[in-house]
């Protein structure tokens, strides 16, 4: 303890005998001071800390977020398992900045580099694919679409040139597809759906215009469509797109019809003139 210091206001001497840092009154201003740590105790060296991990050892560096992003970034390119490269990215990330601000706790910079580009990479891989993934189907149903609108598009078609016919032939549609192709009404090609490699379009022959407006006149096999559905041409000419199981009800009485004796049973007209 000091025996004496000079106070900071008027410069009286005072003698105590209090221990450093006490708060006091100079006994000739009364202005308050704080008795200072003597000279010789402040220039007397300070012990050195004692490491909490044993004498001469230095505190271990962390490298546990820096080997995590390294270990998921390398398992996600190769097993290319999206969260496992998000993670090795987001970790190593994390990693350098630690490393950054206090790198004597936090070691494995190098590893963290690494994770976080192979983190990227493994994102930048499975990304696309995911992509891929999810669009691939959305592709396929639009391109399956156009397709069944093509095949819509012949059917029209087709019905136009039906009518036309009957309109000639005392309301009776033709014998079969290829007369009108012959006459030049349609073309070969609106013959063929376009999901299907040949033309396979089922004409029940032997209608007539009078027969009732839900009696299908031409319509395509379910398989054209992936068994999703298929398009029919009705005898009022108008072309609807069916899916089963309503087509399986509709189509059940002519799966035959296609053979004129099957028609002849089909066509009122010639029920008519059958029973004369």
């Amino acid at each position: 303890m000091p025996d004496a210091f000079d106070c900071p206001s008027c410069g009286e001497r005072i003698q105590v005998h209090l221990a450093p840092g006490t708060p006091m009154n100079c006994p000739r201003c009364a202005a308050p001071v704080t008795v200072p740590v003597a000279a010789s105790d402040a220039s007397m060296p300070m012990a050195a800390p004692v490491s909490p991990y044993g004498a001469g050892m230095a505190q271990p560096v962390r490298t546990g977020l820096a080997i995590a992003a390294m270990v998921c970034g390398i398992a996600g390119v190769i097993t290319c398992i999206f969260p496992l490269g998000i993670v090795g990215l987001v970790l190593g990330i994390v990693a350098l900045v630690k490393t950054g601000r206090e790198p004597q706790v936090y070691g494995g910079r190098g590893m963290a580099i690494a994770g976080v580009c192979t983190g990227a990479i493994s994102t930048l891989i499975i990304v696309p694919l995911l992509l891929v993934s999810i669009l691939l189907p959305s592709f396929a149903r639009a391109r399956e679409l156009s397709k069944r609108a093509v095949c819509n598009a012949n059917l029209k078609g087709i019905g136009m040139a039906m009518a036309m016919y009957a309109n000639e032939n005392m309301e009776a549609f033709p014998p079969d597809l290829d007369t009108l192709v012959a006459g030049g009404s349609i073309s070969q090609g609106m013959l063929t759906c376009p999901s299907a490699d040949a033309a396979n379009y089922v004409y029940i022959r032997g209608l007539t215009t009078a027969a009732p407006p839900g009696t299908p006149l031409i319509y395509e096999p379910i398989e054209n469509h992936h068994n999703d559905g298929a398009n029919i041409l009705f005898t009022d000419l108008h072309v609807e797109f069916i899916k089963p199981p309503k087509l399986d009800e509709i189509l059940a009485p002519y799966r035959n019809a296609e053979l004129p004796e099957a028609a002849d049973e089909l066509n009122p007209e010639r029920r008519r003139d059958n029973g004369r």
